[in-house]
């Protein structure tokens, strides 16, 4: 991960006082593996030499005995083929911003951001790319210019970076490309008692490749992404009104009430059998997962916030706060991580 950050602030008296902040924001994420981590090789004509034996299943396995029992009906090779691969998500942002103090009374928060990225991998070339305009909007109304009754409101745009994992899913990237191979004519009988490390023997599988005698994915070829991917969205409003006092024998301290609302837009979902097929490299058909903004993703947020604060006379601090919220939407997977896993509990993917 690169990133590089500058911000210029101008200092202004006219119309009362401005602090306007110009800057901008730099990351690029890097992602590049290789991933050669089986326990095992094998050469497959048509395929390629040393591909990863990962993982074998043929029947019934003794930790006893060290042997396992072989049923054609669950033999299955799988093999990864790693391709190497390097993503690249750029992502630029520019802001301007001014915060006014018009008078004793009143001042603002007025900004602009425009947010850019582009993702690429070497496997596919260029993936997607988007820039949107974020508005901020704030005003402060001081009632007697004194501090005691603060009324505050706020709007804000913000833009989520785009999501680096959706983007790997388009290459080669951690993603190596899968075959399950099944029992072929030199498979032993079903029943049969053999060594289970022989349960790796390539010579018991069908490697022919014959089209349908085998599972076959290849992220690179049936993934697809949105070229013109949105960034994940959140509009936030918000009010509130604050007291602040100071008693002789109570000491000072301050009562508030924040109301927030806020709704996500342009929430991406993984879309599976709704964008055709397409033929993978040995004539057989894959569904095309498409990763794209879906207007059926829905996520809203709202609460009530009461919080107070009182630092006594005699030497104690006393702080309370309730809140009352509500999210509501079929859109899951929020985390610090993961803002937006990409499924919906609607069953739309």
């Amino acid at each position: 991960n690169l990133t590089f950050n500058g911000k210029f602030s101008w200092f202004v008296e006219k119309a009362g006082s401005h602090q306007i902040d110009m800057g901008f924001d730099w990351y690029q994420g890097i992602t590049k593996a290789s991933g050669f981590q089986s326990p095992g090789r094998i050469n497959i004509p048509g395929v390629g030499n040393n591909l990863n034996l990962w993982d074998a299943y043929a029947g019934t396995y003794n930790p006893n005995t060290l042997t396992g029992t072989w049923t054609n009906a669950n033999a299955e090779l799988d093999v990864l083929e790693y391709v190497p691969d390097k993503l690249t998500v750029t992502t630029t942002g520019l802001y301007i911003n001014d915060k006014w103090t018009l008078n004793s009374q009143w001042s603002f928060n007025i900004g602009l951001r425009d947010d850019m990225y582009t993702a690429k991998n070497e496997s596919r070339g260029h993936i997607a790319d988007n820039s949107a305009l974020s508005p901020r909007l704030g005003a402060t109304y001081d009632l007697f210019g004194d501090s005691v009754w603060v009324f505050k409101a706020a709007w804000n745009r913000y833009e989520g970076r785009p999501l680096e994992t959706i983007f790997a899913n388009a290459g080669y990237s951690n993603n190596p490309i899968y075959y399950a191979f099944f029992a072929g004519p030199g498979a032993p009988a079903t029943g049969t008692t053999i060594p289970g490390a022989a349960f790796f023997n390539p010579a018991y599988y069908d490697l022919s490749l014959t089209p349908g005698s085998y599972y076959y994915a290849n992220a690179a070829v049936n993934v697809q992404v949105d070229p013109h991917l949105k960034q994940q969205q959140v509009d936030e409003s918000q009010v509130s009104a604050t007291w602040n006092f100071k008693n002789v024998d109570l000491g000072k301290g301050f009562l508030r009430a924040t109301g927030t609302y806020k709704k996500w837009n342009n929430l991406v979902a993984l879309q599976t059998g709704q964008n055709g097929q397409v033929v993978d490299p040995v004539a057989g058909t894959l569904d095309v997962n498409y990763w794209t903004n879906d207007p059926n993703a829905k996520r809203s947020y709202k609460d009530l916030e009461l919080d107070g604060a009182l630092n006594t006379t005699n030497g104690w601090q006393l702080t309370a706060n309730f809140t009352w919220s509500d999210l509501e939407g079929n859109f899951i997977g929020e985390g610090k991580s993961q803002p937006g896993a990409g499924f919906m509990t609607s069953g739309l993917q």
